[in-house]
């Protein structure tokens, strides 16, 4: 399954079944800059790197990950990711409740950004294995136990804090994600960095520092790559005017909307139109 990447925000996985206890997917993107936006949730992911290269930040930490690396993101840390010229990658994010419920509760744990401990490796390698193989009637009890197996893993052999403070993130992660729902809930409007500063009751200055060094990009890239998002959701899904798309979307200026539509995916909007 090769699929693109897309933004996001808060992600609460209400799809997780009771069959496999993870969202699984693998993504491969060939343009640089390509990835997706700064997000989080509850649930802890990992994200195996099987060609190419790419910049993971996590909580305003940067790490470069290359084939064969295992990067972990903690629960509810704000992370994106950004595509260095290609990149293939496995995403696995495993549901906090069921590890919970087995003894295995990492939700207040914190792990290295990224590990290479063999056990971890070869217990992932192993749950991705099964999940390429044809199921069977043993195949979702055995990726059930695969996942508690690498939980454990991680758990034992790459932990670097067992007890995080109820507010992991501190309050400038806070106030970034307090910043972000607020361009959710209002990208479709005009929106200034100053209307998102007196949300947040930061000054500019401040904000603008943090909010890059959170997310990896400026607030006005962020707010543009949402609409971009949101407007390729619409063209592709709908038989309304691109225009009207990007008006919808936050886009009051056509042109501009153009031009940002080709800097985030490399190709005009009228291209949707095209596909479909």
């Amino acid at each position: 399954m090769k699929e693109k990447a897309k933004a996001g925000f808060y992600e609460n996985h209400a799809a997780l079944g009771n069959r496999y206890p993870f969202i699984f997917h693998r993504w491969e993107l060939n343009r640089p800059g390509d990835g997706f936006a700064a997000h989080w949730h509850t649930n802890m992911e990992l994200l195996y790197i099987t060609e190419g290269e790419a910049s993971v930040t996590i909580n305003a930490e940067t790490v470069r990950a290359s084939r064969g690396d295992v990067v972990v993101i903690d629960s509810n840390a704000i992370h994106s990711l950004v595509c260095e010229r290609s990149v293939t990658y496995s995403c696995l994010i495993i549901d906090h409740h069921f590890c919970a419920a087995h003894g295995l509760d990492y939700t207040s744990s914190s792990f290295p950004l990224k590990t290479d401990h063999p056990a971890v490796r070869q217990s992932l390698e192993q749950l991705l294995a099964e999940l390429s193989a044809s199921a069977d009637d043993y195949h979702y009890n055995i990726a059930q136990s695969l996942t508690l197996t690498l939980t454990g893993m991680l758990l034992r052999h790459a932990l670097r804090m067992e007890h995080r403070p109820a507010e992991a993130s501190g309050p400038s992660i806070e106030l970034v994600k307090g910043a972000i729902r607020f361009i959710e809930r209002h990208y479709q409007e005009p929106l200034s960095i100053d209307d998102i500063c007196n949300e947040v009751k930061v000054s500019k200055y401040h904000f603008c520092r943090l909010f890059k060094a959170l997310t990896g990009q400026t607030v006005n890239k962020y707010v543009n790559n949402l609409r971009c998002e949101r407007a390729k959701v619409l063209i592709a899904g709908s038989t309304l005017p691109i225009a009207e798309c990007g008006l919808r979307s936050g886009f009051n200026d056509p042109s501009y909307f153009a031009k940002c539509y080709k800097r985030r995916f490399g190709y005009m909007p009228s291209r949707e139109k095209r596909g479909n």
